[in-house]
């Protein structure tokens, strides 16, 4: 779905890049860590989860990077409970997609090296298991020679999830986006003929969009690739070629579908960012629904 990569400044040595080989710097029952040049990523065994990343020492996560396929409802999200307020008592059926990660079963975590002339690669699979995936879902991290790590999906759903993506809580540090695709305003996939494609840049404030009940806000749609800068730069790069959505807020998703009023959450502070391979678009064209 993704690469991300870490800045990269070339190394010269008689007019050569240095190659980065990567290698595995300990594997053991409770985590493995990897090592590619100046980036190291250390996995959670039990859960199969990215639990730290470093980029030329600097830590880029302050908790595990994990699968999301879940948005704060917005109101078109609700449906009929619009119109009937009585129905939302019982909850809405699509909070079932909500901390998915919490709930699914690894069923599969596996290290492997390859190697093919002087390339060497290493690859991380996981698989997990839930009643909601038609398949076990497959999520992989693969480290390249000089290539940062490409990570990868594959889902079968029993029933339509509102994102398929990453949610990365980042560290304080990295409050600086410049991304290519649409902008510079938020953008979905049914709403962004007004969003031109080009360069933007942002800073994390100025991503979110307030609306007067907290919902789902400042998606970017069509993006290319992602930079981050704040202790160095963070480079995340579409491989599928139908480009990316990206959403980055001063609070979580968590703190964000549980606010009744917009001043309830921070403007500023660590980021979340939210990498998706789609995401539901907003609705609007039939009263009260999205889809």
């Amino acid at each position: 779905m993704a690469n991300l990569e870490k800045d990269r400044t070339n190394k010269k040595m008689t007019g050569r890049l240095i190659k980065e080989t990567p290698r595995i710097l300990k594997n053991s029952e409770q985590e493995c860590v990897i090592v590619n040049g100046e980036l190291e990523a250390t996995f959670h065994c039990k859960s199969g989860f990215l639990t730290n990343l470093l980029v030329r020492k600097c830590p880029v996560l302050r908790a595990p990077m994990v699968p999301c396929f879940y948005r704060a409802l917005i109101d078109n999200d609700q449906g009929i409970m619009n119109f009937a307020p009585a129905l939302a008592k019982a909850g809405h059926a699509g909070k079932r997609w909500k901390n998915l990660h919490k709930q699914m079963k690894l069923c599969r975590f596996h290290v492997s090296e390859t190697t093919s002339g002087k390339r060497k690669e290493i690859e991380v699979e996981t698989q997990y298991r839930h009643e909601l995936f038609d398949e076990d879902l497959q999520i992989c991290y693969i480290f390249k020679e000089n290539k940062g790590i490409c990570v990868r999906m594959k889902a079968v759903f029993a029933d339509r999830p509102y994102r398929i993506g990453f949610t990365m809580p980042l560290m304080e540090q990295w409050q600086k986006f410049s991304w290519y695709g649409r902008g510079p305003m938020e953008t979905y996939c049914d709403r962004k003929g007004g969003g031109l494609l080009g360069i933007y840049e942002a800073p994390l404030e100025a991503l979110s969009h307030d609306y007067m009940h907290p919902q789902e806000n400042g998606n970017r749609t069509d993006i290319r690739w992602l930079e981050i800068g704040g202790a160095g730069r963070l480079r995340f790069t579409d491989l599928t070629g139908n480009g990316m959505d990206f959403s980055a807020h001063p609070y979580t998703l968590d703190m964000l579908d549980g606010a009744g009023h917009s001043y309830e959450l921070p403007k500023s502070g660590a980021a979340d960012l939210q990498l998706d391979g789609f995401q539901c678009g907003v609705g609007g064209d039939s009263p009260g629904f999205a889809f």
